[in-house]
């Protein structure tokens, strides 16, 4: 981890968290793709190949859903599952730490779904941490299948056609005024909101994942970049420069 930031802007600070692999110790979709069984599972290890059916994850996850529901697998039964998925404990403690900051909002700017992230949050009780969860819409139908969908439509050709984390974060910062951005990420995805952030703004990309070498190659990366293992190294980054 870098040493404290000598001086940090004064105003309030927006905190962006990734969650699968971020705030998360795992990938929520595929945590729960195991409830679908074997044809769940083949439908995953296919995604990508030519000739395969869906070209967008957040579609095949739809689709797994619904064989999931259709082994009447409850949704309290699926929720629970979810409960199951790691949080550090630091990384916890992160999260309250900001959650005690007026200064400071938080949100989670994610390519899971609404109800994944919530379940998860409201296990840890954590859901009062984040002021906002910007993801895939989900919602249980009247069968009490969980259906997913697009967050948004784009024009962004480095994104998934679901969700450009980019372009919602310019939106986003267009119309709400704060000092700075840090932005917790890990994947290829995060690179996008990453390389659109200021000199002044701070991304906390994790090590061994695709987003620092994405960031070290760009050209157009302005920001700080500081690199982390586990919520540990966030926990003492919060706690020094925030």
């Amino acid at each position: 981890m870098a040493q404290s930031e000598a001086s940090c802007p004064a105003g309030k600070t927006l905190v962006v968290y990734d969650f699968d692999w971020s705030m998360v110790d795992d990938n929520t979709d595929t945590w729960v793709t195991c409830l679908g069984g074997d044809e769940a599972e083949g439908l995953q290890d296919r995604f990508g190949r030519a000739g395969f059916h869906h070209s967008c994850w957040t579609d095949l996850m739809d689709e797994i859903l619904g064989i999931i529901h259709k082994l009447n697998v409850s949704r309290e039964e699926l929720e629970a599952h979810l409960g199951k998925i790691s949080i550090h404990k630091d990384m916890q403690a992160a999260l309250r730490l900001i959650a005690s900051r007026p200064d400071i909002d938080c949100f989670v700017l994610s390519d899971s779904n609404t109800v994944f992230i919530d379940a998860v949050l409201r296990h840890y009780g954590l859901r009062d941490v984040v002021k906002r969860i910007v993801s895939n819409p989900a919602e249980y139908d009247s069968d009490g299948r969980l259906r997913v969908r697009h967050t948004h439509s784009h024009s962004c050709r480095r994104c998934p056609e679901n969700l450009c984390k980019g372009e919602f974060l310019d939106g986003f910062l267009a119309s709400h005024e704060y000092a700075r951005v840090v932005y917790v990420g890990d994947g290829s995805n995060d690179a996008c909101p990453a390389i659109r952030l200021s000199a002044t703004d701070t991304v906390l990309a994790r090590k061994g994942f695709a987003l620092p070498g994405r960031l070290e190659s760009s050209a157009s990366f302005k920001a700080k970049m500081v690199l982390w293992k586990d919520g540990t190294d966030i926990l003492h980054w919060f706690t020094d420069n925030l």
